[in-house]
């Protein structure tokens, strides 16, 4: 179990894991260490016109094994990309698998490290790869249950030297020990209405109002993602949607996709009911 929670290149615990095409993940560090220039990693690629700008793609001997079985296969060209429709470049011909118009808008490439399959990025880099929240969340969880000592929580407003937090306040979010809640948060006034709980559950509160926070386009930083793209399947922001590379894609309000995938949920487990 340890072993599948573990980077395959650093080796330890995933940290902020991004998921490539082919379903295996790498830490974010080690992705952005390991991407290299997509000609590099494609040395010899068909020009657009079917002419080689170097040597053809040919000879299934200069590669892997398991980049031969891929090549030839024809459910799987061993090249795979990320989830940008003008990035694609995933053929079953091996003579047609790289072209160079198509390596120019992918400047970046990252092989895998346990298959050897190739996903070929934008200017983005590795950083343009979905993060895998679901491993994510499973490392939190079991790297928490492997500390079996309680961690003690200091009180934020102590001066010499913090005390052991007795209570947590949810509307300021300050972690006090008895001393300072006597004098900094008296139960009286504006502040009797304020929620004082045991530091634990006052620490996972906090960390699920984190998780809840929303989250900003990668592109545009200062920018909440308010929409999602039909055809790439990832949420995008307004900037995106009016002037970026979705311009002219189907976008919908993420709210109401969200509320359209429960309502399809609800349905099909109500189906499911009536046939069992």
């Amino acid at each position: 179990m340890e072993e599948e929670l573990k980077c395959p290149v650093c080796r330890r615990w995933y940290c902020k894991p991004l998921l490539l095409p082919c379903t295996h993940s790498i830490c974010t560090a080690c992705a952005v260490a390991g991407q290299e220039p997509s000609q590099s990693l494609v040395p010899h690629p068909v020009s657009d016109e079917g002419q080689a700008n170097g040597p053809v793609i040919q000879d299934a001997d200069n590669y892997p094994e398991i980049d031969k079985l891929s090549m030839v296969s024809e459910a799987d060209s061993g090249v795979v990309c990320n989830s940008r429709p003008n990035s694609y470049l995933g053929t079953p011909s091996v003579s047609n698998i790289f072209t160079s118009s198509a390596l120019q808008s992918c400047p970046y490439g990252l092989r895998c490290p346990v298959c050897n399959k190739i996903v070929l990025l934008d200017d983005f880099g590795a950083l343009s790869l979905p993060t895998n929240k679901v491993l994510e969340a499973i490392v939190e969880k079991y790297t928490q249950n492997k500390q079996p000592k309680k961690v003690e929580i200091k009180c934020e407003l102590c001066v010499n030297g913090a005390d052991i937090a007795t209570a947590m306040c949810e509307q300021c979010e300050v972690f006090y020990c008895d001393t300072c809640r006597d004098n900094c948060h008296p139960s009286r006034g504006s502040l009797a209405k304020h929620n004082l709980v045991d530091p634990t559950q006052g620490k996972n509160i906090l960390q699920s109002k984190k998780k809840r926070k929303e989250a900003k386009c990668k592109e545009h930083s200062e920018e909440l993602l308010s929409m999602f793209c039909v055809g790439c399947k990832i949420p995008v922001c307004y900037v995106c949607s009016q002037d970026g590379r979705h311009i002219n894609h189907d976008v919908q309000s993420l709210s109401a996709m969200c509320k359209a995938q429960k309502v399809s949920r609800f349905f099909f487990y109500r189906w499911e009911e009536r046939r069992s």
